[in-house]
């Protein structure tokens, strides 16, 4: 019943858009619905849209996952003139709401940056009044092919898939590129922050910020193995700051409950404390970041941090190894079925890792530690000379 009145609302705002047109302006419309990392290897072709000279004075509309509202206030607000933001949760996703917002203006141009387009993405582009409307080809790995064919009718440009170019961040350059007819030069998303903005509760000390969990639990490394990685460092005296969700609690307390009460003392826990907003300046004061694929791994990329990531084929050469620095280290077995979209085409339990990611050797990632050792020593040299200096 809901989907028949949602389509009777479209219809009806498209047929008033006909009869009764707004004035457009200049405004453009960007849709980019999905989660925290690909916001993180989007956010910095925003700001090259923004700033060309195709959209220098326009003003823009974003609509974004709910999830991500502290995040995108806190990195780009100066960018956006308004947020429309979406809960993906099935029994919070209002269309009514949704639909309304989106027809609040009516739009020079829409822009659906997705390169996984699906039904929600296509139904908020069909919605929302644009003179003109660009998004690119994409996959099909989250619409049916016929349902993607007649969305497409909506469009005045699809632009071309690239060739040869598998790594989400060289995707979105490329489909930058063509929408603003401009070459961009940067190979790796930064955020840059100025200054200690809040009052975090982090530890003075050096400390390693630790992401055990993934988006989906069996992406992420065994709690074996996390254990052994938590045991390495504290027999190295780290201290260990673990970041998470509160869904996370679980398994980041159980890693602690294993600690020898010797080292005890090292521990911290921020799991589920630490606003989204807040955690960039988290990371920032790390000593080093390590992960699963996941969004922390893309924001300890983009400010530069040593990061050691847990990684298994499933998106390798889409999210994971496209940064080659020697701060950025990612712990895999390479396995002839790599890239397979996480469509394992091997039998085992889904309660465990998927096969990629158990392959993952602890003394490789004690190798990978060890040579991340010196990145960690620069940081901290670094924060013993600011702290001699005031």
């Amino acid at each position: 019943m809901q989907k028949i009145l949602v389509i009777i609302i479209l219809l009806f705002l498209k047929l008033k858009q006909l009869v009764f047109p707004k004035k457009d302006g200049n405004r453009l419309i960007i849709v980019k619905v999905d989660a925290i990392g690909d916001y993180i290897i989007f956010r910095n072709f925003l700001r090259a849209i923004a700033n060309s000279a195709q959209y220098k004075d326009h003003k823009i509309t974003l609509v974004g996952n709910v999830l991500l509202q502290p995040l995108i206030t806190e990195l780009d607000s100066d960018l956006i003139d308004t947020f429309i933001y979406i809960d993906h949760n099935p029994e919070k996703k209002d269309w009514n709401k949704l639909i309304r917002e989106v027809n609040r203006n009516r739009y020079n141009t829409l822009i659906n940056f997705n390169r996984s387009r699906t039904p929600t993405t296509e139904l908020i582009s069909f919605a929302a009044p644009a003179r003109k409307k660009i998004t690119i080809k994409g996959d099909n790995l989250r619409i049916m092919q016929v349902q993607k064919l007649f969305f497409n009718l909506m469009y005045s440009l699809i632009i071309d898939n690239p060739v040869n170019i598998e790594s989400e961040f060289k995707y979105n350059a490329f489909f930058t590129e063509r929408l603003i007819d401009a070459e961009l030069t940067q190979n790796a998303p930064v955020i840059q922050l100025t200054g200690d903005k809040y009052k975090l509760n982090v530890p003075d000390e050096k400390f390693i910020a630790i992401a055990p969990a993934a988006a989906v639990a069996n992406r992420q490394l065994s709690n074996a193995s996390l254990n052994k990685v938590v045991e390495f460092l504290l027999e190295k005296a780290y201290t260990i700051c673990f970041i998470g969700s509160k869904a996370d609690l679980p398994l980041i307390n159980n890693l602690i409950d294993q600690v020898p009460a010797p080292h005890s003392g090292k521990i911290i826990n921020l799991a589920g404390q630490i606003p989204l907003n807040e955690l960039p300046y988290v990371l920032n004061k790390s000593l080093g970041v390590i992960c699963n694929d996941s969004g922390i791994y893309h924001m300890g990329v983009a400010l530069n941090k040593p990061v050691l990531c847990f990684a298994g084929g499933g998106h390798f050469d889409r999210f994971v190894n496209y940064v080659k620095r020697d701060n950025v280290k990612i712990c895999y077995e390479p396995m002839p079925c790599y890239n397979c979209n996480w469509h394992c085409v091997y039998e085992f339990d889904l309660a465990k890792p998927y096969p990629c990611i158990d392959a993952i050797k602890p003394d490789t990632i004690y190798q990978n530690i060890i040579l991340l050792e010196q990145q960690w020593r620069i940081i901290d040299g670094h924060k013993e000379m600011l702290n001699n200096d005031r």
